[in-house]
């Protein structure tokens, strides 16, 4: 079983509470990206141009590639039949092992960002709502470019790759597809080290905390989801913007980051506690009333 196999069934509830509001805005972001074909070849370019350009600071572009060349020779790539299809291993097999390459990269975005935003969180909302969606920007760019590093090395074609990501998708699997790329983003939050150890109860009340702000909706935050819904491509973004401001709440409240909650949720007296089942429902819950709406629009 793989790390990331047993990463999602060690923390499901937990991904699948994450997951939960992106997955009710699947279908409208699905069918924009189906209609929106032609600018496919674009994003593409841009990929491969990021690929080209930015090998960030602390390691050099053939530091990245070599480490990238060992990583493929990890992965047993094969086909579905006679068709140009990967089969589902191979599709897991690059998304997880992308982790491995962009780790170092999303930790020095990750921690950059949250000094630059968490300082005009009071002061400029607007800017500071810009630096979530850069870093949304910036991470799915880090990510894409290891896969797509991963793929030329082990003489696959984006496109191609993408296209059997399609076809699981069209095939039934989009569900599947989708928890693991969420198990995915959940996976690489690891390569930051936790500074704090808290306590069952402290998640509780943290937890209970999100709900409230779930319920109440803080300006900063109903104005970004009000901005964000007005059409189909940016209503996408909404969960993200979502967990950003929630954790940056957080922190400002409990002093506390994501990588605290996440190594005190993987342990067994959590994931076991009858509470903390009830308060992640809660938030599921909460968090369906607020996408549901954007979810079934545009469609």
């Amino acid at each position: 079983m793989s790390d990331i196999q047993q990463f999602f069934n060690k923390n499901k509830k937990v991904i699948f509470v994450t997951a939960a509001a992106s997955f009710a805005a699947l279908g409208a972001y699905y069918f924009f990206n189906k209609i929106q074909s032609e600018n496919k070849v674009q994003k593409n370019q841009q990929t491969n141009q990021l690929q080209r350009n930015s090998i960030t600071g602390f390691q050099d572009e053939e530091q990245y590639k070599l480490k990238a060349r060992q990583i493929s020779q990890k992965i047993a790539v094969k086909k579905i039949g006679n068709s140009n299809f990967y089969d589902m291993n191979t599709i897991s097999q690059v998304l997880e092992y992308s982790i491995e390459l962009a780790g170092d990269e999303y930790v020095q975005e990750t921690l950059n960002n949250r000094e630059s935003r968490r300082k005009l969180m009071k002061t400029d909302g607007e800017q500071y709502e810009k630096l979530i969606l850069q870093y949304n920007d910036n991470v799915e760019n880090i990510l894409r470019k290891a896969q797509s590093c991963i793929l030329e090395e082990l003489n696959i074609s984006c496109d191609d790759f993408e296209e059997s990501v399609i076809a699981f998708m069209e095939q039934g699997h989009y569900q599947e597809i989708y928890m693991f790329q969420a198990a995915i983003r959940q996976k690489i939050k690891e390569k930051i080290a936790s500074q704090k150890n808290l306590t069952v109860d402290r998640i509780k009340e943290i937890i209970k905390f999100q709900i409230e702000l779930l319920k109440q909706q803080p300006q900063l935050l109903k104005n970004s989801i009000n901005k964000l819904s007005s059409n189909n491509e940016t209503v996408q973004l909404i969960p993200t913007i979502i967990s950003t401001m929630l954790h940056d709440y957080i922190h400002e409240q409990f002093k506390v980051e994501e990588e605290d909650q996440m190594k005190v949720m993987t342990r067994t007296e959590m994931t076991n506690d009858h509470e903390i089942i009830l308060l992640l429902q809660e938030i599921e819950q909460e968090m369906y009333k607020l996408m549901m709406p954007f979810g079934q629009g545009g469609i």
